[in-house]
């Protein structure tokens, strides 16, 4: 407020008077507060449900990893070093690709269809996997 008063000073000439200022203050406060109760609104408990379960993938990750290297002489038998590398690295590899790739889907597709589209690719994926002979 101490502001306001030194530009209309430099405008005017004259400074504002006490109701003003006291006017203004509460004006500020008021602002103040409104963005202050809207802070506490965006905080819901679906968007809290959400960031919830986005951190418990993060262990679907590192469980995939560690599935992928235990059993190595059961799942791969027979396979060289090379292969089991690769098989390995691409998975590793194949997450940030697809995090690139995720934000084009959502900009042509839009966000449910692009969640759309990944959900039918892993249940074909687990799909696949589940029929495998071998």
């Amino acid at each position: 407020t101490l502001e306001q008063d030194q530009i209309v000073y430099s405008r005017t000439n004259q400074h504002l008077s006490v109701d003003e200022l006291d006017s203004r203050r509460n004006l500020a406060s008021l602002l103040l507060m409104d963005e202050l109760e809207m802070d506490a609104v965006l905080v819901t408990t679906p968007l809290i449900i959400a960031i919830f379960i986005a951190g418990l993938c993060q262990f679907l990750v590192g469980y995939n990893t560690g599935v992928m290297n235990s059993p190595s002489s059961v799942v791969f038998s027979g396979h060289s070093t090379l292969e089991w590398s690769v098989a390995v690295s691409v998975f590793a590899v194949g997450g940030p690709l697809g995090a690139i790739a995720a934000g084009t889907l959502v900009d042509t597709r839009g966000r449910r269809g692009a969640m759309a589209i990944c959900i039918y690719t892993f249940l074909i994926g687990g799909i696949i996997q589940t029929t495998a002979k071998n």
